[in-house]
């Protein structure tokens, strides 16, 4: 037996060093950034998690499977970011991570429902497909700013 190793994790040297509970900034952590970033002249307006899915005829949404994404609010657009790089190669996205990204000019608000826990956003896309968005009780301010932005249906 190694004393190195313990349940077959390496001890690290630095371990003496208190754990912060950040997540992992690099490419290796499971929460690694994408690497998006905003046009020239364009303004991020707010970012934060949520769960996505794009509604389906004839399927009930509760049964519906989600997907956690970055969502991201610019002056101009509404973009979804995959939140790893094990997402980025599952969902077949380049590196940048861009999973959709639409103009506010063609998004409309088809209704907003404040439930408990999640805040819930239908958005109607360009081809008439609905959009699923929902956010939890830390990022309400972030989905009251994306439905403030959008148009009603």
């Amino acid at each position: 037996m190694n004393p190195d190793v313990t349940n077959s994790t390496p001890v690290q040297p630095d371990a003496d060093e208190p754990h912060t509970g950040e997540p992992a900034t690099d490419d290796t952590g499971r929460d690694a950034p994408s690497a998006w970033a905003p046009d020239p002249g364009e303004e991020e307006l707010g970012r934060g998690r949520c769960w996505a899915v794009v509604r389906r005829d004839r399927v009930p949404l509760f049964v519906t499977a989600r997907r956690q994404y970055e969502a991201v609010l610019t002056d101009r657009r509404l973009l979804l970011l995959a939140r790893s790089k094990h997402q980025r190669r599952r969902l077949g996205l380049k590196p940048d991570g861009v999973a959709l990204a639409q103009d506010l000019d063609g998004l409309h608000l088809q209704r907003t429902r404040a439930g408990f826990p999640l805040r819930q956003l239908r958005i109607v896309l360009l081809d008439g497909r609905t959009l699923i968005l929902e956010f939890d009780p830390a990022r309400r301010a972030l989905a009251d700013r994306i439905a403030d932005r959008l148009p009603a249906a």
